[in-house]
């Protein structure tokens, strides 16, 4: 008999069995024995073959069973009873022992158990974190006093990320050597660091990772520099000062070789460390690959955290745009605590003047300072605050001479990264050209005309206007190849 038979008695006194699509499927492998009569599931693959010569002889009245013992028809009707009973008892067993075990796999509800796994150190780990923030946060939320400061504002906090971006040539390293002077600078020395400021008067400890300058001339140079304006005749002779080059080390050593060295100042110290990475994007083989980029940052604020540092990133901008240089450039920004841009200011023709604008492009803890004028110091060889009389003959130059080919596509590769409609754009150029609606409009059709090119991360594009019936007028860019130029 098939375990989903439903056993009934008919009105003669014998059983009968029908069809039950709703009895238990999930015993298929207990085996269940009264006497010597034998239960079981058929769709057990060990016997599957001999079900068919197992089946009960019924032809005499009488079962036949593997003893060939003889059993009356009423000896196996109340055998069958008490099988169904035991299976009944059995569902019924399995199923408070199915509640009791715990579940294995994720709970859909609130309220359901908690699981009962074997924790890994990685879940340990967030478990910790959790009690430790649940600490602080009952203890009510206490900031340490930030590294640097500027205008007063808090701007480098301990153990962030934070960021200087710029173009080829715009003094990111030599701001980057500012904030480091004004975290080393003995108390006597008066340089002005730029309005940047250290806050509290412990000891704090600088390391610099170069790649990009040459160890025998420039970043040699660049040390001594900071030497002379933290107040030391060398860079040797500062006791918190520590500077290693990159430059001659494989790309995919440059990690781990990080890690070591700043493990190694740790190891020596306890001061506030601030470590400054000049440039971030030398460390990964490929700026733009998205897991690349994200498992830097990754790494950087592991870092932050397990080494008690502070990071300082430098990191180029895209060729005639804005933004921090690539993928990894945008997540940077993205996950900095301070970002701060520093470029030369063009006039109307497009061309570099001395004005050099610092400007904070984000500050999670505080309102953005004001953009301050900077000038190259040719005397020291470092950055100054540029005077009032510097700032306003770049401004009266400014708005004399009418804006270059070179200044239109310029603002054009920055503000066309999506397309824009004739009216959004024209307004935007109106604004920065203080001009009027004509003369820009003039402008766009010579550019698209004469099929002038800008340049946007090593790629070619020129204006193209669309103009569609019934629908705004719009300008993109588009991309060409190369080839089609030379």
């Amino acid at each position: 008999m098939h375990q989903n038979d439903k056993v009934s008695q008919t009105n003669d006194g014998t059983w009968d069995k029908e069809n039950e699509s709703n009895v238990g499927e999930e015993v298929s492998e207990d085996q269940i024995s009264l006497n010597n009569l034998e239960v079981s599931d058929p769709s057990n693959a060990d016997l599957a073959e001999s079900e068919e010569s197992e089946l009960p002889d019924t032809s005499n009245g009488n079962i036949k069973i593997a003893n060939e013992d003889e059993v009356p028809i009423d000896e196996l009707t109340i055998g069958i009873k008490q099988i169904t009973e035991e299976i009944v008892q059995i569902y019924e067993l399995r199923a408070e022992t199915v509640k009791e075990e715990p579940s294995t796999t994720l709970p859909s509800e609130l309220n359901k158990p908690v699981l009962t796994l074997k924790n890994s150190p990685g879940l340990n780990k967030l478990l910790a974190n959790e009690q430790y923030i649940i600490e602080k946060s009952n203890q009510g939320t206490i900031y340490t006093p930030a590294l640097i400061t500027k205008a007063s504002i808090p701007v480098i906090r301990r153990g962030t990320l934070n960021l200087i971006q710029g173009g080829y040539g715009s003094h990111k390293s030599r701001l980057a050597a500012m904030m480091s002077i004004c975290l080393l600078k003995s108390p006597d020395m008066e340089l002005d660091t730029l309005g940047y400021e250290k806050v509290d008067e412990e000891e704090v400890t600088v390391i610099y990772f170069d790649t990009e300058r040459n160890q025998s001339e420039e970043f040699a140079e660049a040390v001594k520099l900071i030497a002379w304006g933290a107040g030391f005749n060398s860079a040797g002779d500062i006791p918190n000062f520590r500077f290693t080059s990159l430059k001659n080390t494989a790309k995919k050593d440059r990690l781990k070789l990080v890690q070591e060295f700043i493990s190694t100042v740790r190891s020596e110290t306890k001061n506030p460390i601030m470590v400054v990475i000049d440039v971030a994007t030398d460390l990964i083989e490929n700026f733009n690959n998205p897991v690349q980029s994200m498992s830097l940052l990754d790494y950087l604020g592991f870092l932050t955290d397990e080494l008690s540092v502070t990071v300082l990133l430098l990191i180029h901008e895209n060729p005639g745009t804005s933004k921090a240089r690539g993928h990894f450039g945008t997540e940077a920004v993205n996950k900095s605590s301070y970002a701060v841009r520093i470029a030369y200011q063009l006039n109307r023709q497009g061309e570099r003047t001395d004005v050099i604008l610092l400007s904070d492009v984000k500050n999670r803890h505080a309102e953005n300072v004001e953009p301050m004028i900077l000038q190259f110091d040719e005397d020291t060889k470092l950055l100054k605050l540029g005077d009032p009389d510097f700032y306003a003959r770049w401004v009266l130059n400014k708005n004399k001479a009418k804006p270059s080919l070179e200044a239109y596509l310029k603002i054009l590769a920055e503000c066309l990264l999506q397309p824009l409609k004739q009216q959004e754009l024209v307004v935007i150029l109106t604004k920065h050209f203080n001009c009027s609606e004509n003369t820009v409009k003039s402008r766009l059709n010579e550019i698209e005309l004469n099929n002038s090119e800008m340049y946007i991360e090593d790629k070619i594009f020129n204006l193209q206007k669309i103009s569609i019936n019934g629908k705004p007028t719009t300008y993109e860019l588009l991309e060409i190849n190369s080839s089609e130029t030379t």
